[in-house]
């Protein structure tokens, strides 16, 4: 059989792979030299000029090529055994293109076979699983494009909030008043990216003197978008919702921003913002830990269950105990622990002491004296 210009070897040109990443040209003309008169030799890279881990090298005859492929097969370069083959030819650009149309067309033949089968079977699912079929065509929940509108003042009337709410986007359903809620409306958009949009422009915004509390109707119960929650401690006590909504949302769309109160409207020193993206939020706890939001050092950090926060922490406390007494027997000293509060004493911490931070606000430390 005479071979076609796809199956040709090349008689002179070693094909050489399992190359290490580190390995470059020179590195792999320097050992072919040794072998041989060498016409041409290169490791073969992307786009980026990294190494695909295979290479070329051409003799000057096909009999130095033939004694360098035994020498080669099997040769430790930079601690990577080579494998090395008789370099095949590439067809010509007509050859390769005719070659990739005969598969293409191939492919959509069987296809087309294929296809009167594919109906029957979803039509048969269609019968017997009419459920799941609606859910697949669902895909926003309606809570996803609503967002709650709370702290409403009590003169409030619906003309207010649709001159509201109409420049954030085409609205379906406005809900005001709320059975069980109080100074609360319900506001459904068209589309999620308005009940996003809408957010940001309206949380903190003031209606008839009130300031407005606005966030996602679909957070309350949404579990997965639980995953994309940051805590923010240490916070000032002078920083409002706004300020940290400003700070985090160069990262990406923020839902929600709650800066935690105690019974008596007091800030506890750490808040809660909501991303809708989890690369979002993890690109803005790597940037803003450790920044200063009002003059004051946070710290950022995955927001956990309230109930998995208690058991870390008392771990951590018991851990710290044990370590405590260790250093005291160890160094003879008769060292007395002082509980202190908040880590940093802030004058603006008036009010805040006999309040318990569920959530980890500041944290008490022990200083050894």
């Amino acid at each position: 059989d005479v071979p076609t210009c796809a199956t040709m070897t090349s008689r002179n040109t070693l094909f050489l792979s399992n190359l290490a990443f580190s390995t470059t040209s020179a590195q792999l003309e320097q050992v072919c030299s040794d072998l041989g008169p060498v016409r041409s030799c290169f490791v073969v890279t992307d786009n980026w000029r990294k190494s695909k881990g295979v290479g070329l090298v051409q003799f000057a005859t096909q009999m130095d090529a033939a004694a360098a492929l035994e020498k080669l097969n099997g040769f430790v370069l930079d601690n990577r055994s080579l494998r090395a083959e008789l370099a095949t030819k590439r067809a010509p650009a007509a050859e390769r293109r005719q070659k990739k149309e005969d598969e293409e067309d191939r492919a959509k033949e069987a296809a087309e076979e294929d296809a009167p089968n594919h109906q029957e079977k979803a039509a048969a699912d269609a019968l017997t699983q009419p459920d799941r079929t609606r859910k697949k065509k669902k895909n926003k929940p309606e809570d996803m494009k609503t967002i709650v509108i709370a702290n409403l003042a009590e003169n409030t009337t619906r003309a207010d909030l649709i001159s509201l709410v109409q420049p954030c986007g085409a609205v379906a359903e406005l809900e005001y008043p709320v059975a069980e809620r109080p100074y609360t409306a319900f506001v459904r958009f068209e589309a999620f990216k308005d009940a996003r949009a809408a957010i940001g422009t309206l949380d903190q915004k003031r209606l008839n003197k009130q300031k407005l509390k606005v966030y996602l109707k679909g957070l309350e119960g949404h579990n997965k978008l639980r995953k994309h929650r940051l805590i923010v401690r240490n916070l000032a006590f002078t920083a409002t919702e706004g300020d940290v909504r400003q700070v985090f949302q160069a990262f990406g769309p923020v839902l929600e921003v709650r800066v935690e109160v105690n019974g008596r409207g007091k800030p506890r020193g750490f808040a809660f913002v909501q991303f809708e993206k989890r690369e979002h939020a993890a690109a803005a706890m790597e940037k803003i830990n450790r920044a200063q939001i009002k003059g004051r050092e946070v710290a950022v950090d995955w927001s956990v269950p309230k109930a998995l926060f208690e058991e870390k922490s008392k771990e951590g406390a018991e851990a710290g105990e044990e370590e405590d007494e260790e250093l005291d027997e160890a160094e003879g000293s008769s060292r007395k622990k002082v509980a202190v509060g908040p880590a940093e004493i802030d004058d603006e911490a008036d009010g805040n002491d006999d309040d318990d931070e569920e959530e980890g606000g500041r944290q008490g430390v022990c200083v050894c004296v």
